[in-house]
């Protein structure tokens, strides 16, 4: 639970009967006037609440409800307008230092802004005056505020935060405002008594400090920003299958262990593509089936900044958005991102939906429920009412104007995929690289077979280059009958 206090200590001691008490978000000032605060003056008292195990969330702006001769920006009511100004601007620089100083959140009572008080009763023992909607003269003349036209708060608050201090403000109303907002009369009340529109009035409540506030249940966190040899990527930290007390398995297994997935794949891919552009020119277009995160998909496009483009398609919803988001990051223009899985015909499939947040290897993830389907280290629930909908495509659907290099990594439906881009790839006689460690090799060459290519092992796939592509021979690999039978 988070428990906090906007009172302000009376000394060391309160802080260590509330920290006792498990309020330990708490609000207290430095010494002296906030005008004259330092930023190294709110850090030493940050520093100092820490020392109590409790944390400084929010500070008390120079704005309080306090009558007018006792306050501390006075002239930011009286209108005058250069000490008004200067007062403003002095507010607008404490944010900033609070900012600095590593303060969450900085507050003023609202009640400030030109109600007149109509009554002097203390309200639960509270020193300030109350204020009473049945004790005032609506017409009567304007307050010592002067008519205002404008709310001075809101443009403080836009003036000294918005994109250059992530500080929060906290405008509270408390003190005077009890009865008349619990009658919802407050916002009448401020137009009345600064004598301008109701809709111009500031709109005010109680914002809750503590767990009101900001209420979150415990989320664990999957999904993290790593610092790669690839580039910024998007990466489920839970992305692994262990296959002994120090070897695994997974995307995200070898980005966070190595920096790095596949990088030889990934270098002669790049080669490849090259190649293609040299024998055929700019524009060269890579298609990316199966695409995980996108390592790949964002390797290619930077590499081909200028000159080429990447087609990506996930199946996964959840590893599609972070295809996506890498894709973004990375400032790779010339890349998109399709959700759908890749099959022989369009249409829509029913796949599972693993535990993102318990570890897997999500990229070894097979759509379909067969006999040996491989365990990703979780147990995946197939049954109908826990699968979710995807739309099903081909490759041939893109109608692509040139197709240069396609990667096809589906997990058991590589050939459904292949039977799906015929018609694309008779007609650009594209590389392909296609995995080969769920399908019966015989079914997979004989389809490539099928094609008029020629087919050699590069890892755990196949590179399939056609003998008419002036590509092949910059390529040195074993004789394809020798690939064969070695995979």
């Amino acid at each position: 639970m988070y428990l906090g206090t906007q009172i302000k200590p009376r000394d060391d001691s309160d802080y260590r009967v509330w920290a006792q008490l498990g309020v330990t978000h708490v609000c207290g000032d430095p010494p002296g006037n906030p005008h004259d605060w330092s930023s190294d003056d709110l850090k030493r008292q940050r520093e100092h609440v820490e020392r109590f195990w409790s944390s400084l969330d929010v500070m008390q702006l120079p704005l309080a409800s306090r009558p007018i001769e006792e306050s501390l920006s006075s002239h930011v009511l009286l209108g005058r307008d250069l000490e008004r100004q200067r007062e403003l601007d002095s507010i607008c620089l404490l944010i900033g230092r609070i900012c600095v100083a590593g303060i969450p959140a900085a507050k003023d009572n609202l009640n400030m802004i030109g109600i007149p008080y109509t009554a002097r009763d203390r309200r639960r023992g509270s020193r300030n005056a109350a204020f009473r909607w049945q004790n005032v003269d609506v017409a009567a003349a304007p307050s010592v505020a002067g008519v205002v036209s404008t709310c001075w708060c809101r443009t403080m608050f836009r003036r000294s935060t918005g994109a250059t201090h992530p500080v929060r403000h906290l405008p509270t109303a408390m003190g005077i405002f009890g009865d008349c907002w619990r009658h919802g009369q407050l916002e009448q009340a401020i137009a009345a008594s600064l004598r301008f529109p109701a809709r111009h009035a500031m709109l005010l409540g109680r914002i809750p400090f503590g767990s009101e506030a900001m209420a979150h249940p415990p989320r664990k966190i999957a999904f993290i920003l790593a610092a790669t040899d690839h580039g910024t990527l998007i990466v489920n930290r839970f992305d692994y299958r262990m296959v002994s007390a120090t070897e695994g398995y997974g995307v995200g297994f070898f980005l966070l262990e190595s920096s790095s997935y596949e990088p030889r794949e990934g270098s002669v891919a790049m080669q490849l593509l090259g190649l293609r552009r040299q024998h055929f020119g700019d524009g060269v277009v890579a298609v990316d089936c199966g695409a995980n995160i996108g390592v790949h998909s964002v390797d290619w496009a930077k590499g081909m900044t200028g000159w080429g483009r990447v087609v990506a398609i996930e199946a996964q919803e959840r590893i599609f958005y972070a295809l996506a988001g890498n894709i973004t990051i990375n400032n790779c223009f010339n890349a998109r991102a399709i959700h759908a899985a890749v099959g022989a015909q369009e249409g829509s499939l029913q796949i599972p939906v693993p535990n993102y947040r318990a570890p897997a290897s999500f990229g070894s993830l097979e759509l379909r429920l067969s006999g040996a389907n491989e365990f990703i280290g979780q147990d995946i629930d197939y049954s109908e009412q826990n699968l979710a909908t995807v739309r099903m495509m081909t490759i041939d659907s893109l109608n692509l104007p040139r197709l240069d290099l396609i990667k096809i990594d589906v997990e058991g439906m590589e050939i459904e995929a292949l039977e799906g881009a015929k018609a694309t790839l008779q007609r650009f006689l594209p590389i392909i690289v296609v995995e080969r460690l769920k399908v019966p090799t015989d079914a997979l060459t004989a389809v490539l077979a099928s094609y008029g290519y020629e087919w050699f092992a590069l890892g755990l796939n196949f590179l399939a280059v056609h003998p008419s592509d002036p590509a092949r021979q910059h390529i040195n690999v074993a004789p394809p009958n020798e690939a064969a039978q070695g995979g």
